[in-house]
């Protein structure tokens, strides 16, 4: 009976299955569905296009009117922005001419004011301090006193006794070189001291005209008085009223290590002449850490002007300040590395120039030489020579047209970086 059961069950279950797979008719049926509902699916875009098309079609008009609104909008706005950008190009175009043509006009006037000022440190102050320089140092290194005495003993030979012409003779050798290395190194020093002074001043001056602080100038603007630059240029005399000391003091020394061994009656070429300046040369300059102690006092006071005076109410007035500020920069300066390295230049220059003007001393005999105590006159009178009026003296215009004094000057009155 269990068996009739699923043989029944398996019958059922072939004829449902007959009834879906191998039925014609529903076959076709599930067929047509699907295709009918794939014909809608594909009809949706085509509906949706005729649709926009119509909606086009019927605002035809307006779509026309704002699309032209818009071409024209865009249009206009970017003529606009096209002619405010020209505009723009062309006013910093201006500007920039007019910035141009202002920083041309500061320079040449720049440029006109260094000029001037070179000018004045040669033509006005120089001659002045050279003047009493010589003297001073006519003064401290007497010669003349020395030859009277020699010319003393050749009215009276009795008078002087060989010793004491020997004497006299070594201390006329020393003094000789003494003199002619004090003039050296006294106009190098005094040239380049004051072109640092007129430079600084010359600056601040430039500046204070033109409205605005310098480089160096700190806090609210304040003019610079002709009390202040009096006094500034007032330290240009301690050279030769207490430097020169300590200057002809020192050169005596180095000479005096060199000098003494020199036989007075052994010829000397132009060349050995030379040498022997030379080598007291850098006896002396090894020994120099600090060239200020010849150009400003240590305390920065000078004879009859207290430089730094308080005031009534113990405080610093406006010209004690500035005073103070313009001697901090010469002070800076003459502390530089560019300054030692300018001085070398300016004395070579200026040696070379006393040897070629004491050609004539030796004529003939450059080659042979010339006894040394016939050197001496012209070496002292030589030396001397380089603290003449500016106007007749060739060494100065050396000095002023050496290209490493320009490029110092230059650097000094622009305030470039100082090492």
């Amino acid at each position: 009976m269990e068996s009739n059961v699923a043989v029944s069950d398996t019958r059922r279950r072939d004829t449902v299955k007959g009834d879906v797979g191998t039925d014609p008719v529903l076959a076709l049926a599930g067929t047509h569905q699907l295709v009918t509902m794939s014909a809608a699916v594909a009809s949706k875009p085509v509906t949706c296009y005729r649709d926009i098309k119509k909606w086009v079609k019927n605002h035809k008009k307006a779509i026309i009117m704002v699309s032209t609104a818009g071409v024209c909008t865009y249009y206009l706005v970017h003529r606009y922005y096209t002619a405010l950008r020209i505009e723009r190009e062309k006013y910093e175009a201006h500007m920039a001419e007019q910035r141009r043509i202002a920083e041309e006009n500061a320079e040449a006037q720049l440029q006109d004011h260094f000029e001037s000022i070179q000018r004045i440190a040669d033509s006005t102050t120089l001659p002045s301090l050279l003047l009493h320089l010589k003297d001073s140092l006519k003064e401290r290194v007497d010669l003349q006193s020395l030859t009277e005495k020699l010319m003393v003993g050749k009215v009276a030979p009795d008078a002087l006794s060989s010793s004491d012409r020997k004497l006299i003779w070594e201390d006329i050798k020393i003094l000789s070189f003494t003199r002619a290395l004090c003039a050296l190194y006294s106009l190098s020093l005094l040239g380049l001291f004051l072109r640092t002074q007129i430079n600084i001043l010359g600056r601040h001056v430039y500046f204070n005209t033109a409205g605005f602080s310098g480089h160096f100038q700190k806090g609210p603007f304040q003019p610079l008085s002709m009390s202040a630059q009096h006094r500034f240029i007032g330290f240009a005399d301690f050279l030769s009223h207490r430097g020169l000391e300590s200057l002809v003091s020192n050169v005596q020394a180095a000479v005096e290590e060199i000098v003494p061994n020199k036989n007075l009656k052994k010829p000397y070429t132009h060349q050995e002449l030379r040498d022997l300046l030379m080598e007291i040369r850098r006896h002396f300059e090894e020994s120099q850490e600090d060239w200020v102690q010849y150009l400003l006092p240590e305390d920065w006071r000078l004879p009859k002007d207290i430089t730094l005076s308080p005031s009534s109410n113990g405080e610093l007035t406006d010209d004690d300040l500035m005073l103070n500020q313009l001697l901090s920069e010469t002070c800076m300066v003459l502390h530089s590395q560019e300054f030692r390295n300018v001085l070398q230049p300016v004395l070579d220059t200026l040696l070379e120039g006393m040897l070629e003007e004491m050609l004539d001393a030796f004529g003939d005999n450059q080659d042979v030489g010339v006894p040394l105590a016939k050197l001496l006159p012209p070496l002292a009178y030589t030396g001397m020579a380089l603290l003449e009026h500016p106007e007749e003296n060739v060494y100065v215009n050396m000095l002023g047209i050496l290209q490493p004094v320009q490029a110092f000057c230059a650097m000094v009155y622009s305030s470039s970086a100082i090492s």
